[in-house]
């Protein structure tokens, strides 16, 4: 678990995250998603252990913004979905996202909500053949994460750079590398950040998934 230092009224306010980022989209947007395998010209659920954490870069380059693997393309034509247009079925629990499986249980209606907007779906090769972004961000590094930082690799802490930063509480406290004084508590640097770290929990995910199921689609949406 990660510690990230985020600017707030007094002293930086320490919060953990399992990822060093901050991302771009609003935090509220969650994915919703199933994988799928191809078995005898007809598509199946498949179980996963991808689970869906909130990560606004993966949902940008899967779908929008970098460089994504293919354009938005909306559901399958062969996709099932129940009558309410949204929600698919499912027949066992196991194939529910791993933090949801020990709630359910077989003898329930089985369903899976897709999202209200942004529904679409990749093939396996797709993703996992799509060149990974690299992206050049303005962003900010705790002081002493900057200190230790060795200037090649990723920083192991960052945030992306608000617009508004100046407008914020103790924006005085901001350097760049060549203003850095004892009262410096965060440094501002453009950085051209390679996601190939970033995104390999998912795509390692669906290379495993490719290697016991062979052809596989990932279908989401968001909400």
């Amino acid at each position: 678990m990660l510690r990230i230092w985020v600017p707030f009224a007094g002293a930086p306010v320490p919060v953990t995250s399992t990822l060093g980022l901050t991302p771009k989209a609003p935090m509220g947007i969650d994915i919703y998603w199933v994988f799928q395998a191809c078995k005898d010209d007809q598509w199946i659920d498949i179980s996963s252990e991808y689970n869906g954490n909130r990560d606004s870069y993966l949902y940008n380059w899967i779908d929008t913004e970098l460089q994504p693997p293919a354009r938005r393309r909306g559901f399958p034509p062969d996709f099932l979905l129940n009558d309410d247009g949204n929600t698919h079925p499912l027949v066992t629990a196991d194939l529910l996202p791993p933090h949801r499986r020990k709630y359910s249980s077989d003898s329930q209606g089985l369903y899976l909500f897709m999202g209200e907007w942004g529904h679409s779906w990749l093939s396996g090769e797709e993703i996992s053949s799509a060149p990974i972004p690299v992206k050049r961000l303005k962003i900010w590094l705790p002081i002493d994460v900057y200190r230790e930082w060795d200037g090649r690799s990723n920083p192991k802490l960052w945030h992306e750079l608000r617009d508004n930063w100046q407008e914020g509480e103790h924006s005085e406290r901001y350097a760049t590398p060549e203003t850095i004084t004892n009262e410096t508590w965060w440094v501002i640097i453009e950085w051209d950040y390679d996601f190939k770290e970033h995104f390999e929990y998912f795509v390692g995910e669906v290379r495993r998934l490719i290697a016991i199921h062979g052809k596989i689609r990932f279908v989401f949406g968001f909400g």
